[in-house]
């Protein structure tokens, strides 16, 4: 952040928090090395998702606490002061979330309310890769917005990921990921 702040763009930063909500998750007391391949084993079999390490967390844990920071995302109490202020703040123009891959995963799992199998299938971003989402006003949503993403693209997957969701009509729409930037 500071770094942000020192550069020559005209960008201020309002309030910086930092939040052990979406820390990465915990993996545990590995000391036997031969333990590892069992570990891997254990997790195909029950899902990468549900699968929980001795002394740590499963992906399950981190999407409950990471869905606990989002929700205060989107109900504008990042910070518990800010639920007793009587002034309400000035609409910030962005959010930087700084965070590991799987919690910027499990963050998009919980807002697209995507399925334990679809977040098996999107990769990891790369180091220090971002993540843009992007707020639409007339729809009281956030999209994807690839041009903005660093890399430039949507994350991807190890397969083709489609979405069904409700149309304006009510009828079931079955849409591609070229189409998910919509949602």
């Amino acid at each position: 952040v500071t770094g942000v702040q020192t550069c020559a763009l005209p960008i201020y930063v309002r309030y910086v928090h930092v939040d052990p909500r979406v820390r990465e998750q915990e993996f545990g007391n590995f000391q036997a090395r031969e333990d590892m391949q069992l570990h891997r084993e254990t997790a195909s079999e029950v899902g990468r998702f549900w699968y929980r390490r001795p002394t740590g967390e499963s992906s399950a844990d981190v999407y409950d606490r990471a869905a606990t920071f989002w929700e205060s995302v989107l109900d504008g109490h990042l910070s518990p002061k800010d639920r007793f202020s009587r002034d309400k703040p000035s609409p910030d123009d962005a959010l930087v979330v700084v965070t590991h891959g799987l919690t910027m995963r499990l963050l998009l799992m919980r807002y697209f309310q995507w399925s334990p199998q679809t977040f098996d299938a999107v990769y990891n971003p790369g180091n220090a890769d971002m993540w843009v989402l992007t707020k639409r006003d007339a729809t009281r949503s956030y999209a994807l917005e690839p041009s903005e993403c660093s890399p430039p693209r949507m994350p991807w997957a190890t397969r083709q990921i489609y979405l069904v969701v409700r149309g304006r009509d009510g009828g079931l729409e079955r849409r591609s990921e070229e189409h998910t930037s919509e949602l």
